[in-house]
């Protein structure tokens, strides 16, 4: 850095990087904290980093607080100080910028990282002269390791922020509605692990008027910003929201909100309105991650690597064409060698793994063992990872351990509970441990988070359908498939048919007679629950198949 000036810019990129740490990512109160006293003193307003606007402003206590009779902000200063001293030790070791808030003080220290004294400035923003999307005066040439490393961590994958929507009406009394969603998409799109989200407070300042783009990405590193409006008029609110690219202002996604709204139910609309919207532009068949694929930071080859394997991961789960599945393959492990400490692309792989074990006609143990060695070392690496939680439910699962799998699958749940994808599977492996109640609530929560439905709702409501005995909305279920005849699948069919028909029918017979061998442990690889799969044997009996 020259003169080892710090840039404003460049400490709120540290901070982005300090709340994708697991401890901060799971902690709403801490990072709100983390958040106000650096923006505070970075718009040189460090008079008011006082133990009770901390404890009004950031922790939401009431206008009556009394510092001296509630100690809480002196706890959160605490653990938040034990935090960030444990995230330098480990996996910041190389930031570039170390933030720190000394005993004694509420106000944040700023050090560049290996240099003993640095202070904090504004420097004037010079052009694009390195084609990096960064000024000139925050990266010079790129020359520093840690620089690159931290550029690297940031565009590993896309950054994002929410802008505070604008309040076009003339009711002022509904501000705190307004701010509310704003906070709240924050909140929830940091929990999604294929983005980045900068914090809510740092946006404030644009809140009188959108700046431009530009500016925004290359001050604050953005790739997307996501704003609106909101309207109350004669008992409706009315909401418009974009999500918008810096690089060139275009609208890659836009929708309006209509409800009509009391005192009583404003709540209940800001959480079903953000629920939409995550999953629209977060999920895993999102805009983002639609339009993301293989844009990185060009300084960053190994950034591209992942986003290109993830991109291909969820395309290949959207219909599990086995078409795609080797280039899946290839390119997470392509990514794995560029990032070999990658918890997500450890998961996506034992994913894989899984497929080919539930999918095969012959018993794979080594396929089985290899998933869970994969799922066990995504775990290993991070514990949050949700995908890495989802892999091993699975993997539990598949081999008999009904107690483990469970644990794993509400943990998994309990770490995004708004991630349609991950919320829809683990319903469909609860319905496959023979856990009905427990699937079915997660599939209906799933359904009303993305309305785009995935493959584990569709056959997870079959398999719940087909154990009530309710053989023709099982089957309803069944042909919303518009893929490929899995085997299982196919024997799934098959017995409905039986169930419903009682009788022999050719057509459904020829396309699973060359399975009669096979059918039981094509079955019993991924249905745990004794009562339903002796119900599919019936049904297949009826139907014309007779397996042992």
């Amino acid at each position: 850095m020259k003169n080892n000036i710090i840039s404003p810019e460049l400490v709120r990129l540290q901070v982005l990087l300090l709340l994708s740490c697991n401890d901060l990512k799971n902690s709403h109160v801490l990072s709100q904290f983390l958040q106000f006293v650096v923006e505070k003193k970075l718009n040189g307003e460090e008079d008011e980093i006082k133990e009770y606007t901390i404890g009004v402003n950031a922790l939401r206590r009431p206008p009556d607080f009394n510092p001296q009779l509630d100690a809480v902000v002196r706890i959160h200063a605490g653990r938040l100080r034990r935090i960030i001293n444990e995230y330098y030790s480990k996996n910041g070791t190389n930031d570039p910028l170390l933030i720190t808030i000394p005993k004694g003080t509420y106000i944040p220290s700023f050090m560049l990282n290996g240099h003993e004294n640095s202070t904090t400035s504004s420097p004037e923003l010079t052009p694009d002269i390195n084609g990096t999307g960064y000024p000139e005066t925050q990266y010079p040439e790129f020359t520093n390791s840690q620089d690159t490393f931290f550029v690297k961590q940031l565009h590993t994958k896309p950054v994002m922020a929410v802008l505070p929507f604008h309040n076009f009406g003339s009711d002022n009394s509904m501000t705190y509605f307004i701010n509310g969603i704003g906070e709240q998409l924050s909140i929830d799109l940091a929990r999604f692990q294929n983005i980045s989200v900068l914090s809510y407070y740092s946006t404030l300042q644009y809140h009188e008027e959108l700046k431009d783009l530009q500016e925004l990405q290359k001050t604050m590193g953005l790739d997307y910003v996501l704003t609106g409006s909101v309207r109350f008029i004669n008992g409706l609110v009315r909401l418009n929201i974009q999500l918008i690219m810096t690089d060139n202002s275009e609208i890659v996604w836009a929708e309006t909100y209509l409800h009509h709204f009391t005192a009583d139910n404003l709540f209940d609309i800001q959480l079903d309105i953000t629920d939409q919207v995550l999953n629209a532009i977060a999920g895993e068949s999102g805009v983002i991650m639609r339009r993301n694929k293989g844009k990185a930071s060009p300084m960053n080859r190994a950034s591209i690597d992942v986003q290109e394997a993830i991109f291909r991961y969820y395309d290949f789960v959207k219909d599990y064409d086995p078409d795609k599945y080797d280039k899946t393959t290839d390119a997470l492990e392509k990514a794995l060698q560029s990032e070999e400490e990658n918890a997500m692309i450890y998961a996506m792989l034992a994913d894989l793994n899984i497929h080919t074990y539930v999918n095969s006609i012959e018993t794979l143990e080594t396929i089985l063992a290899k998933a869970e060695d994969l799922a066990r070392k995504a775990v290993e690496l991070d514990e949050h990872c949700q995908h890495a939680q989802k892999s091993m439910a699975w993997s539990f699962l598949l081999g008999g351990k009904k107690k483990e799998a469970v644990e794993a699958a509400e943990y998994c749940i309990a770490l995004n509970p708004k991630a349609a994808y991950m919320v829809s599977s683990m319903g469909l492996g609860l319905i496959c441990l023979g856990e009905y109640t427990k699937g079915y609530s997660y599939l209906v929560r799933s359904m009303h988070l993305n309305p785009n439905l995935p493959i584990g709702v569709k056959l997870g409501f079959a398999l719940y359908y087909f154990k009530k005995k309710n053989y023709l909305e099982s089957i309803r279920w069944m042909e919303k498939f518009s893929m490929y005849d899995l085997p299982l699948f196919a024997l799934i069919k098959a017995a409905l048919q039986g169930k419903i028909f009682k009788k022999k029918l050719k057509y459904q017979l020829d396309n699973v007679i060359h399975l009669k061998d096979k059918a039981t442990q094509i079955i019993s690889h991924l249905i745990m629950d004794t009562e339903t799969k002796t119900e599919i044997f019936d049904g297949l009996k009826l139907a014309g198949l007779t397996v042992k």
